[in-house]
């Protein structure tokens, strides 16, 4: 349970970062000073932005599965029926 928090704090960090990063321009930082707004700096915005989501989506995902299997008790002594088709035990 404690790994699937972890997971929710770097995701609930990169959303923070990734707020941080929309609210401050969102890809002016890097060429806006040479260009201004143009399609260079939209694009390298938008991948950033499309990017840093992604992590976040990935890393509450990871989290929201790490969470929900510590919080289901593990059955010992339950037959696997997987296994048992194939032969393994």
């Amino acid at each position: 349970m404690i790994a699937g928090l972890c997971w929710f704090a770097i995701a609930l960090a990169i959303g923070f970062f990734l707020f941080e990063y929309l609210s401050g321009g969102a890809g002016l930082q890097m060429f806006g000073f040479l260009f201004g707004v143009s399609s260079l700096t939209v694009s390298i915005g938008l991948a950033h932005v499309v990017g840093l989501t992604a992590a976040a989506l990935l890393c509450f995902t990871i989290g929201a599965g790490c969470w929900a299997h510590g919080l289901v008790p593990v059955e010992f002594g339950a037959s696997n029926p997987g296994n048992d088709a194939a032969g393994c035990r």
